[in-house]
């Protein structure tokens, strides 16, 4: 499989992505973010092999060449407290096709309600499978979501884990 034809979905998904979570989603009063998470504990948690893709101020995507997988973490103000982490996982998914979900429980990170969600769908024609994790804090949400094409999944979903097992909300 040529990683420039996977790699490339990816960094769509995020720029498609990004401005409606971030600018959809949520309402801002300014533009500056006001939340900053802990980019090191990001990069520095996972093993070998993962390389930073895109960094910007609200999130970040880490790339993993050889096994084709992708971390992808947002953080958006959320000023709406209606909106509920299953409501917030479904728009991170809008752009995904032919979703199958496999698994959606909700649960508890860091003391914040979060949803779980494990789906398989196309992203630009190409077959991935999803697990995603939606924390919805004091007016803020982070998204944290690793993909890779099915049969590469399971090659790096533990440093996933293990990012999301060390997880801690930013200092508000």
């Amino acid at each position: 499989m040529n990683h420039s034809v996977v790699k490339y979905p990816i960094f769509c998904w995020f720029m498609l992505f990004f401005p409606l979570c971030f600018y959809g989603c949520a309402s801002l009063s300014n533009k500056d973010h006001p939340f900053h998470f802990d980019r090191q504990h990001a990069i520095l948690s996972q093993r070998e092999g993962w390389q930073v893709l895109q960094d910007e101020k609200e999130g970040i995507i880490l790339w993993n060449e050889e096994h084709l997988a992708a971390i992808v973490m947002l953080y958006s103000p959320s000023g709406n407290k209606k909106l509920t982490p299953d409501l917030l996982n479904h728009q991170l998914f809008i752009g995904i096709r032919n979703k199958d979900i496999v698994l959606k429980e909700p649960l508890i990170i860091d003391g914040k309600d979060a949803l779980h969600s494990l789906l398989l769908g196309e992203l630009d024609s190409r077959k991935f499978k999803f697990d995603s994790y939606t924390i919805k804090g004091e007016g803020i949400v982070c998204d944290i979501v690793y993909f890779a094409p099915p049969d590469f999944f399971d090659a790096k979903h533990e440093d996933f884990l293990t990012l999301i097992q060390t997880f801690k909300f930013p200092a508000q």
